[in-house]
């Protein structure tokens, strides 16, 4: 158990290492390089990559992309709601930061963009329409 936790622990703690190891590599690719050193590094660069990703899903992380999923507080953490009427309403649409489980447990969710029901014409379907004094008089007594 205590040695389970530490491996979890020291997982987490590589994962900003892994991601930014995965924004090295979508740079290389749309970069040109034109010399044979380059690649040759590019090479080298995506090979550690591997290895990296091969020991840490021996250990048990495993990433996951959940798009077009439900959205799950567990799994999920949204970071914007993008009005749309192409997806049901809290639908993953996009993974900004990839989730990863370690032995089947969310280690961290999944930084995600979600669907939300376009606001209706006229305005807010969920806001009533109040009198001008009434808003006026819900401000002053906020201001007490």
């Amino acid at each position: 158990e205590k040695e389970n936790e530490a491996n979890r622990n020291l997982i987490a703690k590589l994962l900003p290492v892994l991601d930014n190891l995965e924004r090295a590599m979508a740079q290389a690719q749309k970069s040109a390089c034109d010399s044979e050193s380059c690649r040759t590094f590019v090479q080298g660069v995506e090979m550690i990559d591997g290895q990296f990703r091969k020991l840490l899903e021996a250990e048990g992380l495993k990433p996951f992309d959940d798009r077009g999923a439900a959205f799950d507080p567990v799994r999920h953490d949204a970071i914007l709601a993008i009005e749309t009427d192409g997806h049901p309403p809290d639908t993953v649409l996009d993974v900004v930061e990839r989730g990863f489980l370690f032995n089947n447990k969310v280690l961290r969710p999944a930084r995600v963009t979600v669907a939300k029901q376009p606001a209706r014409p006229g305005g807010d379907p969920g806001a009533q329409d109040l009198p001008e004094e009434s808003l006026e008089q819900e401000e002053g007594e906020t201001d007490e």
